[in-house]
C-alpha cells in the first residue's frame, strides 16, 4: 500500500505540501474514540519547518484514499550528539 502524508494550515486547505520525510509512521484508527498519527523528522529537514503546533493539519492517504485528517497537537524535540529529531503527533477532528 502506498502512503503519503500531506501537511496544509488550517485556513489554506489548496496549499499542500507532501510530507515524505516522516518516519516511523503510525496511523491508529478508531471507532470509539480519537484516531491518531504519529512520525518523525529529522529536526534540521526543511519539512519540519512546515509542522506547526495546533496550526498544521495533515492528510494520511493510503492508495489514493483519505484515511485519516488530523490537528498537530504535541511536538517532542530530541537534541542529540547523533542530531536532531522532532516527533509530531496528530488527533484527528
Amino acid at each position: 500500500m502506498l502512503w503519503r502524508v500531506s501537511a496544509f494550515t488550517w485556513n489554506n486547505s489548496t496549499d499542500k505540501r507532501e510530507i515524505r520525510a516522516a518516519k516511523a509512521r503510525r496511523l491508529v484508527l478508531r471507532l470509539n474514540a480519537p484516531s491518531t498519527f504519529n512520525c518523525s523528522i529529522n529536526g534540521e529537514h526543511p519539512q519540519a519547518a512546515l509542522i506547526t503546533e495546533l496550526v498544521t493539519d495533515v492528510v494520511v492517504r493510503g492508495d489514493g484514499v483519505d484515511m485519516f485528517r488530523g490537528r498537530a497537537g504535541n511536538t517532542q524535540d530530541t537534541v542529540g550528539e547523533s542530531g536532531h529529531g522532532v516527533s509530531f503527533a496528530f488527533v484527528d477532528y
